[in-house]
């Protein structure tokens, strides 16, 4: 954005409610005046490859009768890029990958996740979505989902679900 632009934009906003043409423009302008702090819409994506780690994951879950768990218990199934996004599967997962709480009701430290076993299920039987695609309003955290995808639509995860079959975690039990 140009000097003159961010000046008459700049002038925008101290002439009216800021915070509204801030939210209406931030995408137009990127960074906060007052910070220069990025404001625009974050886009956050999951790969194939690691909606398919998820199903391992879900695997590993269910054979040691855990639905919650820590990187270290878990890092031997990811690849160097499934470690380093796994956390995005809790905003694109749909609620199947959670961060859970303490007795307190606050979050657990970095590392600790857990996974909804039932809703993990619908999604690898073809009932449920996941969010291939989101974007997220950084000024007030609200996420908008751009694409949701069956298992089905996943190449990698479909292939492992025909070569395998779904794994039932309940019948082990």
């Amino acid at each position: 954005m140009m000097n003159s632009q961010l000046r008459d934009w700049w002038e925008k906003i101290r002439n009216s409610g800021a915070r509204q043409t801030l939210l209406e423009n931030r995408n137009e302008c990127g960074k906060c005046p007052l910070c220069n702090g990025t404001v625009s819409d974050l886009p956050i994506s999951i790969y194939a490859e690691l909606a398919a780690q998820l199903y391992v994951v879900y695997r590993w879950c269910g054979e040691h009768q855990r639905h919650q768990f820590q990187m270290k218990d878990i890092r031997h199934l990811l690849d160097k890029n499934g470690y380093t996004r796994f956390a995005s599967l809790i905003r694109c997962s749909n609620g199947i990958l959670y961060r859970p709480g303490d007795e307190d009701g606050e979050n657990l430290p970095k590392g600790h996740y857990g996974i909804n076993m039932g809703r993990a299920r619908a999604f690898f039987r073809r009932e449920r979505t996941i969010h291939l695609s989101i974007m997220v309003n950084q000024i007030t955290g609200e996420k908008t989902v751009v694409r949701d995808v069956y298992v089905d639509q996943i190449p990698p995860l479909k292939a492992m679900l025909d070569k395998d079959g779904l794994y039932d975690y309940e019948r082990m039990l």
